[in-house]
């Protein structure tokens, strides 16, 4: 360094640099986060389309269309994209796959952008973020989805999508409510 700066003097002190503030800690995060949730969106699209029953059919195309759209602005932020923002400016930096094909930044931003755009609702938009939770929620909230969720993970076969929505609980007679001992 003294080539350069005849007056450099080696510093002492600690460089104040994290991993956890580095964009390679970020990269891995939202890759990590992609691990996850890619499967169980895949998943909860097979899931929306063999176990929505026939009372949900005209909303099956609706589930689909926000879980394409939740899925994708997923995928954008975590795989394709993975933005490392530099706040407190309204800049950042692609670290993202889209980055390695050499497609200009400006391009990569408009997509970025037109994801987000396209949910249209911040609801939809904290939802998407959080493509994990919605998955979740669908999956082990919902009563039949549960239950087919619990007999896959059962290994029974004999758990039939159409016959979960089905209320076929056994009547009681009107003898047997009365005669209590």
């Amino acid at each position: 360094m003294t080539i350069y700066w005849p007056d450099y003097v080696d510093s002492t002190c600690r460089s104040n640099v994290s991993y956890l503030a580095s964009s390679e800690f970020m990269t891995t995060a939202y890759h990590a986060t992609a691990i996850v949730t890619v499967p169980l969106s895949v998943f909860t699209f097979f899931v929306i389309i063999r176990v929505t029953p026939n009372k949900m059919k005209n909303m099956k195309t609706p589930l689909l269309i926000a879980h394409v759209w939740s899925t994708n602005l997923d995928l954008m932020l975590t795989v394709f994209l993975t933005p490392f923002m530099l706040f407190p400016s309204a800049s950042g930096v692609i670290m993202g796959l889209f980055r390695l094909t050499g497609i200009h930044s400006k391009w990569l931003t408009y997509m970025g952008q037109v994801s987000i755009i396209t949910l249209n609702n911040i609801s939809m938009l904290l939802m998407a973020c959080h493509g994990l939770m919605s998955t979740i929620c669908t999956l082990f909230i919902i009563k039949p989805y549960w239950e087919f969720v619990k007999s896959l993970l059962k290994r029974q076969n004999e758990c039939h999508p159409n016959e979960m929505w089905t209320n076929n609980k056994p009547k009681e007679s009107v003898a047997s409510i009365t005669n209590f001992q």
